[in-house]
């Protein structure tokens, strides 16, 4: 993807700083949200027991929605820096989604640190309305007013890139790359090419209107329900609505990170990243199977149609084919003898292929039917969502961060702190996977402060695990102030350094 800016100095600025301000305001909350993780593992693991389990499920809450909306706006964060350097994305626009996340930031913190609400990020019907006294109303409808607020700003980004990008490259079919499906070297005709990176960013925005819009009629369900007690929604609507959309804000989150990966590391390779046919096929598969897979998440839920729990196995399978075989192997055949320098930004990115490989082959074992009817609702679910987000996605942003930091600032990090953070994190990233993934051998249950007897050794390795990470996050963060308290040393680069023309 060349993204050589071709914007004018003030515009440059602008998107710059933007960039930054939103960087700089995710790492302070992945810290945050880290460190609520870890207090969870001491809570199970018995280092913080007594009253701390009160405060439980609020710290659940937070960290999973905060944890889910960090993974998705970061990715979209370096995608709208990516695409502002080629098409005039409104950078008024994106002012505004920044200050609507910290608006929904904060709701977020009323919602579960003040009202104490404890439904998971889920939320799932009538939960929300038993909570016995635990939390009161109002923390709910904050709660939602967040959620919405996060559904909006991928929304709105979402269709600007649609209409923007389908001015540029003619139609979505280019967008897309169906060209590539009759030829696979079509001929230079002097418009505008796609790329991965394109084709990824088209999948997650079209994938998202609908999501959206069943997303907004559940919120719309529920608020009705605060409203007027006696309104019944339906438990196994109001699942399959929270489901979908969910599901697609995960994915949606994962797959813009895709779209990063195709960007940065081949300059590091030196190597393109050409776009194939078999990848074209792959995004193409996942924009249909994206809309199916969500049912995995309801094989439980025995009124469901048996048809449907059989295609959401079906699809689910489907949906891993671009992660697996364009995004994962790809990347390998990318780095294979090129030659390239571990800097820490490259090596985030490597280290988040393998997260995503681990987590993601955990989430097809969990979506196989006969296997879910021993890890559904077990600790081997966050298991595969750490793995994929935790020790996935969040090292595609850290290696972002490296990548980006002397383009929108003019000073370099250390490598040798950032190299370290790296392996401290990766180390700590994978015991806190680990251990998920053998609680849910044990059939330890998710979403409870007291474990199993016996087992809450498990959970103590699991916290040594999130103790590692917060010391390579902190790594991080300190080096990061250190180097902005000192001057910097050249006029920031303009656009992201970038190899050949992806095209093939």
């Amino acid at each position: 993807m060349t993204m050589i800016s071709t914007m004018d100095a003030g515009r440059e600025r602008a998107v710059r700083r933007l960039t930054l301000l939103w960087v700089a305001t995710a790492f302070v909350l992945l810290l945050i949200l880290g460190f609520a993780g870890l207090l969870m593992r001491a809570i199970q693991s018995g280092v913080l027991g007594g009253l701390a389990q009160d405060w439980f499920y609020p710290i659940l809450t937070f960290h999973g929605i905060g944890m889910v909306a960090l993974v998705v706006l970061t990715m979209l964060a370096g995608m709208w820096y990516l695409f502002a350097q080629r098409l005039p994305m409104s950078t008024t626009l994106w002012a505004g989604c920044y200050a609507a996340t910290v608006a929904a930031v904060v709701l977020v913190l009323a919602a579960t640190l003040v009202g104490r609400l404890g439904t998971g990020w889920t939320f799932l019907y009538p939960l929300p309305y038993l909570s016995a006294g635990a939390w009161a109303p109002w923390a709910f409808v904050l709660f939602l007013l967040a959620v919405t607020i996060v559904v909006l700003v991928v929304l709105a980004v979402d269709l600007e890139f649609l209409w923007r990008g389908w001015r540029h490259y003619g139609s979505l079919a280019r967008m897309y790359g169906l060209e590539y499906l009759r030829n696979p070297h079509p001929s230079d005709d002097g418009r505008p090419r796609t790329d991965l990176t394109t084709i990824a960013m088209t999948t997650t925005a079209i994938t998202w209107i609908p999501a959206a819009l069943l997303g907004a009629i559940l919120v719309v369900l529920e608020l009705v329900r605060v409203v007027v007690p006696s309104f019944d929604v339906g438990a196994l609507v109001a699942k399959n609505l929270t489901f979908f959309a969910g599901h697609m804000l995960v994915n949606v989150g994962l797959y813009m990170g895709a779209g990063v990966l195709y960007a940065v590391l081949p300059a590091y390779a030196g190597r393109p990243w050409p776009v194939r046919r078999y990848a074209v096929i792959g995004w193409l598969a996942t924009t249909i199977a994206l809309w199916f897979a969500y049912y995995h998440h309801l094989y439980q839920d025995f009124a469901q149609p048996e048809a449907v729990q059989i295609i959401g196995q079906v699809f689910s399978y489907v949906s891993a084919f671009p992660a697996l075989v364009a995004s994962i192997l790809g990347g390998v055949l990318l780095v294979w003898r090129s030659g390239i320098r571990w800097r820490p930004a490259p090596l985030f990115f490597y280290l988040g292929m393998m997260g995503w490989a681990i987590g993601g082959t955990g989430a097809i074992m969990d979506s196989t039917i006969g296997l879910n009817q021993y890890m559904h609702n077990t600790l081997w679910v966050p298991g595969h969502f750490h793995g994929i987000m935790a020790t996935g996605v969040m090292f595609f942003f850290l290696g972002a961060i490296y990548h980006l930091f002397p383009v929108l600032t003019g000073r370099q990090l250390s490598d040798r702190v950032g190299r370290w953070a790296a392996v401290l994190i990766a180390i700590g990233g994978y015991i806190v996977v680990g251990m998920f993934f053998l609680s849910g051998v044990v059939s330890e249950p998710r979403r409870y402060a007291i474990q199993l007897p016996g087992t809450e050794w498990i959970a103590g390795i699991g916290l040594v695990g999130a103790i590692l990470v917060g010391l390579g996050g902190l790594a991080i963060g300190l080096d990061i102030v250190r180097v902005l308290l000192r001057p910097a040393m050249t006029e920031p680069a303009r656009g992201v350094p970038s190899p050949a023309p992806s095209a093939g």
